[in-house]
């Protein structure tokens, strides 16, 4: 990690700019801390205030990881909001970049502060461009986002899909740069890397066997549909009895999980893995499972040259464009029956696991970590270079 000056110490910067984060989960720290550096090469200071989960949340509280964020202490109120006091403070910047939500109360007020007094002298919003997960439903909500996305002076969009709900919302291209959201995969192993032995001593230390192995490798809740997947592989082993299924990951549904899947020999639940030991479990295997709720974690699955199951759920997030039906994987209809023949259709031709597999591998390193740093600081550089800061901002 690149430490920089202490403040009293450092070169007056060419321009100042906070991220506001409601918590710091553990695969954003790569990306803030290299976000950090790269800006600092151009002059330009970032920092990073955010909070700690909810208590009942699955989540790793990571701002230990990053030292130099500034602790914010979150206010959970009833109806999923939250309050961050000590906002007042990113008034002085340059550029505020915000996730665009309606929980966090100080967006609101930040956003007042933007058009009534041009306090901060930008505001930028960054995320899914539309409420993914609940097309349909909420529509007071996804009205409301759609109605302040508007106002900001720049947009950071997950991914193409995010840029076209933007241009639908009426935001002129100029104003939205597409970053292609991703994760830290430098540390991955493809599946074509592993030896016949290598791959056999992995299984084995879970209690898997040489038969196709599919991953699930998420976080267990509601969202993921993990009934459906249960009773999807039911369906893919009743017709291939080697057919195994790993799963990786926590979460509010591991004890229904457990219970529903004890005495199944072909289930592993191995939990939360990171670092080497989760790219060699996903190396071991050969496709992804993930049914619904398609977010980051598809990269983790393309990273390691899995081809990436999922089906025509309603909640998934704008990641679910890097999905490429019949080249990376398959998308099918949102039932057992239809998830359960594709698996099988996979598994069943080793020609079409290898064109897929290596089409996975491809699309990882178009939208890897460092290229979406890349993309973040163009965006900023964009606006930062197109027009003069104000004079009280760098006063």
């Amino acid at each position: 990690m690149t430490k920089l000056l202490e403040p009293e110490a450092e070169a007056r910067p060419v321009a100042r700019v906070a991220i506001l984060q409601r918590i710091v989960p553990h695969y954003r720290v790569a990306f803030f801390d290299r976000l950090r550096t790269s800006l600092a090469a151009q002059g330009i200071r970032l920092d990073l205030y955010a909070g700690a989960p909810r208590p009942e949340e699955a989540f790793e509280d990571c701002r230990h990881l990053l030292p130099w964020a500034t602790p914010v202490r979150n206010r959970y109120l009833p109806a999923g909001l939250y309050y961050q006091p000590g906002w007042t403070r990113l008034l002085s910047y340059d550029v505020v970049v915000m996730e665009h939500a309606n929980a966090p109360l100080a967006n609101h007020l930040l956003l007042v502060s933007r058009l009534a007094a041009r306090r901060p002298a930008r505001l930028f919003f960054w995320g899914h461009g539309d409420d993914f997960q609940n097309q349909g439903r909420a529509h007071l909500q996804r009205g409301i986002k759609a109605c302040y996305a508007r106002f900001a002076d720049h947009w950071l969009a997950y991914t193409e899909a995010s840029r076209e709900r933007l241009l639908r919302l009426g935001l002129p291209s100029d104003r939205i740069t597409v970053v292609n959201n991703a994760i830290d995969t430098s540390g991955a192993i493809r599946r074509d890397e592993l030896s016949e032995d290598e791959r056999r001593a992995i299984r084995a230390g879970v209690g898997l066997g040489d038969g196709p192995l599919a991953v699930f490798c998420s976080r267990l809740h509601e969202g993921k549909q993990i009934p459906f997947l249960i009773e999807a592989c039911r369906l893919v082993h009743s017709r291939m009895p080697e057919f195994q299924l790993l799963i990786l990951g926590d979460g509010p549904l591991m004890s229904w999980l457990r219970q529903v899947s004890a005495g199944e020999g072909w289930i592993r639940i191995v939990g939360t893995r990171y670092g080497a030991e989760k790219w060699r479990l996903l190396a071991a295997s050969d496709l992804m499972l993930m049914p619904a709720h398609i977010g980051l974690s598809i990269l983790d699955g393309f990273a390691a040259g899995l081809p990436v199951l999922s089906a025509h759920f309603d909640n998934h997030s704008p990641e679910v464009a890097y999905l490429k039906n019949g080249v990376n994987g398959f998308l099918t209809d949102r039932t057992p029956e239809a998830f359960a023949r594709a698996v099988i259709e996979i598994c069943s031709s080793l020609e079409l696991m290898r064109r897929m597999s290596l089409a996975a591998a491809a699309t990882a390193y178009s939208r890897s970590l460092p290229m979406m740093v890349s993309s973040f600081e163009a965006g900023l550089q964009r606006v930062l270079l197109s027009t003069p800061l104000p004079s009280e901002s760098t006063a």
